[in-house]
């Protein structure tokens, strides 16, 4: 029955990952992600798998047991799972700084995109110039029929407006920057302990000693 579980768990926790790799792309910091989460939820049900192997061949260690090779290949196979769940360390800290690189850059277009519609609007030298410019945005903007002011004045004041409300929602996105950041951190050194503890597990049923005397050793040498 252990050996039977050994694969029913072992199998769930293979499909899980293989099924989680698609669509396949691995350079791209969200897929990394993923998979990261992926083999961090995992590797409990993988681990006991493997457990529940070596458990199965401890209960019966005669020369003719017919899992022999199974366990021998699951603890080969441990050994490089070790290796890729140390490589999970700074796979997931490259691709969360990434992230967050990348959602930054996301926020920062609005505030790039102004910059360039201020510069047209100190750029107009008339009222029709004006009107001509804000005619033709997305969304077009229509001015009163007297501006009130002098052009110069009008365009101050249309600045100071859109200025402030820029202030503003920099000032949300730098809160939601910071705390983002603290979450990464959580979340990343979460992982990383996560990662380590795996892969000694791992490591630990790859290196179980295999000199152990089988159950017919055993009888020849105590008879």
């Amino acid at each position: 029955m252990l050996w039977i579980g050994s694969l029913v768990l072992l199998g769930t926790s293979t499909t899980t990952i293989v099924f989680s790799a698609f669509p396949f792309q691995p350079i791209r910091p969200e897929w990394q992600m993923k998979m990261v989460a992926t083999l961090l939820g995992s590797g409990v049900t993988g681990l006991i798998g493997a457990l529940f192997a070596q458990l199965s061949f401890l209960a019966d260690r005669s020369r003719n047991n017919p899992r022999k090779k199974g366990v021998q290949l699951i603890r080969k196979l441990a050994g490089f799972v070790a290796i890729g769940y140390l490589l999970l360390v700074p796979i997931q800290m490259v691709a969360g700084f990434s992230l967050l690189r990348q959602t930054a850059q996301q926020e920062n277009q609005p505030k790039i995109q102004w910059g360039k519609f201020r510069s047209r609007i100190l750029a107009t030298e008339s009222e029709a110039e004006l009107r001509e410019f804000l005619a033709q945005l997305p969304n077009p903007t229509s001015l009163p029929e007297n501006l009130g002011s002098s052009l110069q004045q009008f365009k101050q004041n249309l600045i100071t407006d859109i200025d402030a409300r820029f202030a503003a929602r920099a000032t949300e996105i730098q809160k939601a920057q910071a705390e983002r950041f603290k979450n990464f951190l959580l979340e990343t050194a979460r992982g990383i302990i996560q990662s380590l503890l795996f892969a000694a597990g791992f490591l630990a049923i790859s290196k179980q000693d295999q000199r152990l005397p089988v159950l017919g050793d055993v009888n020849q040498a105590y008879p």
